[in-house]
């Protein structure tokens, strides 16, 4: 049993003689700030696997999901799959990306865009890497490509 995931009440898990635990922060983030991260993502964090659909409305396309609540379609370019990416998708999104320690700076090449002390973002350290991580767990609920 001492290799096992144990789990009690107070959500406590243990492999190999670690214990581990959960923290329930509530992180707060502008409308202005995932746009942000939409941008830098469109722009150089998703291209080398991603495209967006096509669309006629001039609106940014960071903007039209963030401000208008739409959804876009972003193809995965790799296995011509194509998914729908919204503002609640791109939250949960953040939310994936921290729960699995990214933007910590635990990840090389990775910016350190965490608060937990003042339970902010900083979106001016989120690079195309971190745009691209919160995309893919938007979408995929895991890290695929990179």
């Amino acid at each position: 049993m001492e290799n096992q995931i144990m789990e009690t009440k107070e959500n406590v898990e243990k492999v190999n003689n670690v214990n581990s635990f959960s923290l329930n922060f509530k992180f707060k983030i502008t409308d202005k700030d995932l746009v942000n991260i939409l941008d830098i993502a469109f722009y150089d964090g998703i291209t080398y696997w991603a495209k967006i659909g096509t669309s006629i409305n001039e609106k940014p396309v960071s903007e039209r999901i963030v401000y208008d609540n739409e959804k876009v379609i972003i193809i995965d370019t790799e296995e011509e799959d194509e998914f729908e990416l919204d503002k609640t998708l791109l939250i949960k999104g953040i939310k994936r990306a921290i729960k699995n320690g990214h933007g910590f700076g635990n990840y090389s090449l990775e910016g350190k865009w965490v608060d937990i002390i003042n339970k902010t973002l900083d979106v001016s350290q989120i690079d195309s890497l971190a745009a691209d991580v919160i995309i893919q767990y938007a979408l995929f609920k895991e890290v695929i490509y990179g």
